[in-house]
């Protein structure tokens, strides 16, 4: 269950957004001014807090600035009034997540903490990693270590400390979104805003709104201003994913964006000056989409100012049975499970497997595998793929594939080392080779056992 520290000196407001976020199934703490709440994340280390701008005694900006002091992973949602806005704003580029006006819609209420609550999730996956990397992992060990998948880190690492707009393309499950936080967190734009959008989830009629705000009254509806995505991102990154969704006439208005480095609001007169770092992503082959007439040829060309395209999982299956490995230690941590190794069984069908949807499915299928488990290891049963396609259960239990001692593939070697924690002799009773013949495979493939 999440817990929300709600910060607000109006004890009537605070009790209304308690009963709302209460009801919705979170854990709800309030505080009425700045010093209790901040004893009380000392206290509860809440998920997400909802701080009033004004506070009697401490002002919420510096509130903010004390909390992320204290926790990188806690995120902070403001709340002002509409003629305070500013403040908000000023909140944000300090690093809160988005703000509420008061008065607070418990629609926009919950929708607004619900999107934010998705950031945790990514939040505990990046504390988790952190920790792993204490323990001399590397990231690109996490990522894979196949040449395909080094070659994509080379490019990363090359673009990343620049401005040039990126364009990641791959197939769904590829690693978009993940390649483009590494881009970010690899920049010196690393302590700003990463603001995501989907541009297959907007309908079209509100893209407008959506990448570049409204005003007040800028259309029917439009209760309040709002800020677009771009202002959110200023100083920081937007990631445009799927951007061959985004509507051809909102193609050209974000090539101007691009080029001159502002936006215009619906409903405003005034251009706002932007300072973002753009990528993009898709799963679609741009220049066949060009040449269809589905998307402009000059934001193409400004697209390919820098291009990396992401390889597939079967096209890098060296790196299954890394991967694997760390979404099992990933995922035990955050479901709260003990598994410990995935049987050599297991591995060897997912070794087999095509994997249509990449390393996305593969995430998916080890954290079903570790829901089923009753024990601490992953078992070839608890793979949901097996019942599904038309595969040797038979042969794969019998560990017939590792016979053949001359098509023994770095993937089986490594996928042998991985599920005996780097134990040589029982590595190679797996693979039914000698332990001198084991080493000079490790030899051969430059295995290293992290």
């Amino acid at each position: 269950m999440y817990q929300i520290l709600i910060i607000e000196d109006m004890s009537q407001l605070r009790m209304i957004l308690t009963r709302v976020l209460t009801k919705a199934g979170f854990q709800v703490f309030q505080a009425e001014d700045g010093k209790t709440g901040l004893e009380k994340i000392n206290d509860y280390d809440p998920d997400l807090i909802l701080l009033d701008s004004v506070l009697p005694d401490i002002q919420g900006e510096e509130v903010l600035k004390q909390v992320q002091k204290k926790s990188f992973a806690t995120i902070v949602i403001m709340m002002t009034a509409y003629g305070d806005i500013r403040k908000a704003v000023n909140a944000m580029k300090l690093g809160a997540y988005d703000y509420l006006t008061k008065p607070i819609d418990n629609e926009q209420l919950l929708m607004t903490v619900k999107k934010a609550l998705e950031k945790i999730e990514l939040g505990k996956e990046v504390r988790i990693l952190r920790r792993l990397l204490d323990k001399e992992y590397t990231l690109q060990r996490k990522l894979g270590d196949s040449q395909a998948i080094r070659q994509v880190v080379k490019k990363v690492d090359r673009v990343a400390k620049t401005d040039v707009t990126v364009c990641l393309q791959g197939k769904t499950g590829t690693g978009k979104e993940l390649f483009a936080r590494m881009i970010h967190e690899k920049s010196e734009r690393r302590n700003k805003q990463f603001v995501d959008v989907d541009c297959g989830a907007i309908p079209e009629s509100l893209f407008e709104s959506e990448l570049f705000g409204h005003e007040r009254g800028a259309f029917t509806g439009a209760v309040k201003k709002q800020m677009g995505k771009i202002v959110q991102a200023h100083k920081g990154t937007l990631f445009l994913d799927e951007i061959t969704n985004l509507p051809f006439d909102m193609q050209s208005k974000l090539l101007r964006a691009f080029e001159q480095n502002t936006v215009n609001p619906l409903g405003s007169v005034k251009p706002l000056p932007v300072d973002v770092r753009f990528i993009a992503a898709t799963n679609k082959d741009l220049k066949k989409e060009v040449e269809l007439g589905n998307f402009r040829e000059d934001l193409y060309y400004r697209l390919q100012q820098f291009a990396i395209c992401l390889p597939t999982l079967i096209e890098r299956k060296d790196d299954i049975p890394i991967l694997a490995n760390y979404f099992m230690e990933l995922e035990s941590v955050r479901l709260n499970k003990k598994v410990k190794r995935i049987s050599s069984q297991a591995m060897m069908a997912m070794l087999r497997y095509d994997w249509p949807g990449n390393v996305r499915e593969l995430k998916n299928v080890i954290i079903h595998a570790i829901l089923l488990t009753d024990s601490n290891i992953i078992e070839l049963d608890h793979l949901i793929f097996i019942r599904d396609n038309k595969m040797d259960i038979k042969k794969i239990r019998e560990n017939e594939g590792f016979k053949d001692k001359n098509a023994i593939s770095k993937e089986m070697v490594w996928e042998a080392i991985i599920s005996t924690e780097g134990n040589k002799s029982k590595a190679a009773r797996i693979i039914g080779v000698s332990r001198r013949h084991i080493y000079r495979l490790i030899s051969k493939y430059d295995i290293k056992y992290p």
